[in-house]
């Protein structure tokens, strides 16, 4: 008789705990209203600009002031650090190879591929999404040889980031336009 009283009350017990753990999960909004504090914490940290204006903006030489980046449409945002006009340019079905280093907005380095040969590769495609969209918006700003600074919302990254909610730096130290 004891056991068949127990074990409705162990069943409740173990219903409310769960319930009480699921309401103290975060939820997907929780953390995209975390992502966009961290960012808005990072702009105002480094008195960052954003500008639309894109004759304005390349009509800067590199590298553009450390505060001064560039909002594609889709709202990635590119500092060109070296850019050289005249060098190749990224067209449609170009195949590019990025070597990068990211980080978080607290400036900790959660990524990168600056220690192999390779590097990220990947064709460019205007408006496309792979790898991701805020790398194909980038890569419309970028030349043979560039250098830039990234910074990408997680809806605009790959899916690693896209899934941790984090909005990511990207440094990129090597721009290849190969074909």
């Amino acid at each position: 008789m004891k056991k068949a009283i127990l074990n409705p009350i162990t069943f409740f017990l173990a219903v409310i705990a769960a319930s009480l753990a699921s309401c103290a999960t975060e939820t997907y909004a929780d953390k995209r209203k975390a992502e966009k504090a961290a960012f808005d914490n990072y702009r105002q940290r480094n008195n960052l600009e954003f500008s639309t204006d894109s004759a304005y903006c390349f009509s800067l030489p590199a590298p553009w002031p450390e505060n001064l980046y560039f909002q594609t449409h889709r709202g990635a945002y590119v500092r060109l650090i070296k850019h050289d006009p005249e060098a190749r340019p990224v067209a449609e079905g170009t195949t590019c190879v990025m070597r990068y280093n990211s980080y978080n907005m607290d400036d900790i380095q959660v990524g990168g591929n600056t220690g192999t040969r390779e590097g990220e590769v990947f064709v460019f495609t205007p408006g496309g999404t792979d790898p991701c969209s805020g790398w194909n918006d980038a890569a419309a700003c970028l030349r043979h040889g560039s250098e830039a600074m990234l910074l990408i919302d997680s809806q605009l990254g790959p899916s690693d980031q896209y899934q941790a909610v984090e909005t990511i730096r990207i440094e990129i130290v090597d721009f290849t336009v190969r074909n």
